[in-house]
């Protein structure tokens, strides 16, 4: 049943009919809004609009993290040739942080009920992401180059040895493999923050039904104020 008919019913109700006098049996002819069918609909569009709020929540840090995971991919890609070594171990860190802070973002985004939106959405940017740097040979000859690896849940570890040994021996090629990642987790990244991305497809979605709700609540109200 919509809220347009239990909202009709309900005014249509024994509790809202008229006495022999042709005065209301209330003190005012709006509809009780205690009346048990208004009552559970409130509590559901309560819930629900509490729901899609925190998912807006979650969203909004997951989109914080990833434009910053842009920044720091973008510096990493565009290292200068002249780079010194505490310049390009400062945007590794950098990037290396960004990254891990990103999928840890979306995990915790991801962690809802399979059916909410923002869940749904926070899963394909995870998705997405992960796949960036798992692509080909020549990602994964990038990645061992600056001595990283990806661990199962997404999340990047790293060898300090064996890039402080890379940056020493022979810090042209690291500087390629990182430009390489940077690029690559940057294309990811304009993707999803796009206007037509997984993140502003999903909070589109949000505050539509999130106005749908509030839409809701006060039609409720003016039946019961």
């Amino acid at each position: 049943m919509n809220l347009t008919t239990l909202l009709a019913n309900a005014k249509n109700s024994p509790s809202g009919s008229l006495t022999s006098s042709g005065q209301s049996a209330a003190t005012t002819s709006k509809v009780s809004a205690s009346s048990s069918p208004l009552a559970k609909a409130q509590d559901r569009i309560q819930k629900e609009a509490d729901s899609t709020q925190a998912q807006l929540s979650k969203i909004g840090l997951l989109k914080s993290s990833i434009a910053g995971l842009q920044t720091q991919s973008k510096t990493l890609a565009n290292l200068p040739a002249n780079a010194s070594a505490d310049a390009v171990t400062t945007a590794m860190a950098s990037f290396f942080n960004a990254y891990n802070f990103t999928v840890t973002t979306a995990k915790s985004a991801s962690g809802a009920s399979e059916g909410l939106a923002g869940a749904q959405g926070a899963r394909k940017v995870l998705t997405d992401i992960r796949r960036t740097l798992s692509a080909d040979t020549e990602v994964s000859a990038a990645l061992k180059k600056a001595g990283l690896k990806i661990n199962a849940d997404g999340t990047l570890l790293q060898d300090a040895k064996v890039f402080a040994e890379a940056l020493t021996k022979d810090p042209s090629a690291l500087r390629s493999a990182l430009k390489l990642i940077g690029s690559l987790t940057g294309v990811t990244t304009d993707r999803e923050l796009a206007s037509t991305g997984n993140l502003e497809t999903t909070v589109a979605g949000l505050n539509q039904r999130k106005a749908q709700l509030s839409a809701q609540q006060k039609a409720i109200k003016a039946y019961t104020s």
